[in-house]
């Protein structure tokens, strides 16, 4: 018989199992999933209550365990006066769900921090402990989100047939830093399609963001043996605002007629290219233009050179926050930099230090090597044809 401890934690319910052991459950997700009638159409299956309308601080009023012929179940009061009959079986189907299928999601890309810290101490210490041994010599780098839900999505996926389907900040396609990854999924799977947005005014998917956004679909590739088909990417030129338009714009790429409506640019990224982390062709809306910066990136139309073999590249303005402070005064060092980059001042390639700096406490041996790596060469982040 599972028995029901006190509410202790704030954001889940605690089951502690007779065989041993604790299951936490979400409130959020037990309130989402209710399936009473209130809560669910029974024919459709479909969910009359939206996880955004249910409030982060959300708490039951009690929870109480009941036996029926099904086994036992989980019978909450809401505050709000609805009530949540959840059948659960036992901890282990729990603790050990099967692999899926299928993982769609849009993880968040953000601080670790506000990945641990709604746990108490001991959770933390748990789950840290737990990503540690999953992220294992997998490009994740633990003080951040970054790539971590991709590495999770994988592992709880069938090892020989499932399908990914994630909305990625764009910058995971064409960053460096992305380029493990990049090459990990191509190595797993087969980069069936990217699509985005290449309207000016909504180059995003997801609705609280203002940042570049990525949809790929993933596949996994059991066959190693067997060459890959070539990536789709497409690249909307009209970022669809409602529903309706975005079935017909998914109805159009399937058909092959998402250029005839001149709904955006479709073209086919070699599987080698994929392969070896080069996701260029999300870059430019015109195809020509995609293969034609790869030509360049490869050096086959005039000769290249590295650029750090005729200029010094200093560090990076986030590096320089990490270790410096702004100062209103010069230092004993006299250290200055670039420090803002406000369009109405900065308007060409060509520009002075704004700011003095000093090392942050604790921090003076990185911020003077830091220093020594300094340069003089301004390189664009972005560039913006307004």
């Amino acid at each position: 018989m599972a028995l029901i401890s006190n509410i202790r934690l704030e954001h889940c319910l605690v089951v502690r199992w007779q065989q041993g052991g604790e299951s936490r459950i979400p409130y959020l997700w037990l309130r989402h999933n209710c399936d009473c009638d209130a809560c669910l159409v029974r024919q459709t299956s479909e969910k009359r209550i939206q996880i955004f309308d249910v409030p982060a601080s959300l708490k039951p009023q009690r929870a109480t365990l009941s036996h029926t012929a099904d086994g036992e179940a989980i019978l909450i009061d809401w505050p709000d006066g609805g009530q949540t009959f959840s059948q659960v079986d036992s901890g282990e189907e729990m603790e050990h769900p099967d692999p899926a299928d299928l993982v769609i999601m849009n993880p968040p890309f953000t601080r670790s921090d506000l990945r641990h810290d709604q746990f108490n101490e001991e959770d933390e210490t748990k789950l840290k402990d737990r990503e540690k041994e999953l992220f294992s010599k997998k490009p994740v780098h633990l003080s951040s989100n970054g790539n971590a839900f991709l590495i999770l999505a994988d592992y709880i996926t069938k090892a020989d047939s499932c399908a990914i389907a994630a909305v990625l900040p764009l910058v995971t396609a064409t960053n460096a830093s992305s380029l493990e990854i990049r090459k990990y999924l191509a190595s797993r799977y087969h980069i069936e399609t990217i699509v985005t947005s290449h309207d000016p005014d909504r180059i995003y998917f997801s609705e609280n963001t203002s940042i570049g956004e990525m949809l790929i679909v993933c596949r996994r590739w059991a066959d190693r043996r067997e060459q890959k088909p070539p990536t789709r990417v497409v690249n909307l030129v009209t970022n669809p605002e409602t529903p309706a338009r975005a079935l017909s714009a998914a109805w159009a790429i399937e058909e092959g007629n998402l250029e005839k409506i001149s709904f955006g640019t479709v073209q086919e990224w070699p599987e080698p290219r994929i392969r070896e982390g080069n996701w260029g062709a999300v870059q430019f809306l015109s195809p020509y233009l995609c293969e034609k910066f790869d030509s360049l990136r490869g050096g086959r139309l005039f000769e290249s050179v590295a650029l750090n073999t005729i200029a010094v590249i200093g560090p990076d303005g986030v590096g320089t926050r990490t270790m410096f402070n702004r100062s209103a005064l010069p230092g004993v060092d006299g250290m200055t930099a670039l420090w803002d980059h406000k369009t109405d001042v900065t308007q060409s390639m060509g520009a002075e230090t704004d700011a003095h700096i000093t090392p942050k406490p604790g921090k003076e041996r990185q911020a003077r090597n830091l220093w020594k790596r300094r340069g003089r060469l301004l390189l664009p982040m972005r560039a913006r044809l307004n």
